[in-house]
């Protein structure tokens, strides 16, 4: 059995065309292509390092959520502990 995969992510030349459409850049399907074509390693490196970071951010997040809560604390300011209610 195939291990599940997790959020992929793919290109067209449409997603080009339409941001560059929407940016006001002529473009022509095929300068879109050779575009997308001639950024296709970089797209695919920097869409793994975001995922790492993703991924790290997660399980910090995970890890600090585990740790046991420190016993409450007297409230203090910036200026000293406030006095203990009574």
């Amino acid at each position: 059995m195939r291990p599940r995969k997790y959020a992929e992510v793919s290109w067209i030349v449409q997603d080009i065309s339409d941001k560059a459409k929407e940016d006001e850049i002529e473009l022509t399907k095929n300068e879109a292509r050779s575009l997308l074509a001639s950024i296709e390693a970089r797209l695919e490196d920097v869409m793994i390092s975001a995922g790492w970071s993703v991924i790290q951010n997660a399980l910090t997040e995970f890890q600090l959520s585990r740790r046991p809560q420190p016993l409450t604390q007297p409230r203090s300011t910036e200026f000293g502990r406030l006095p203990a209610k009574t």
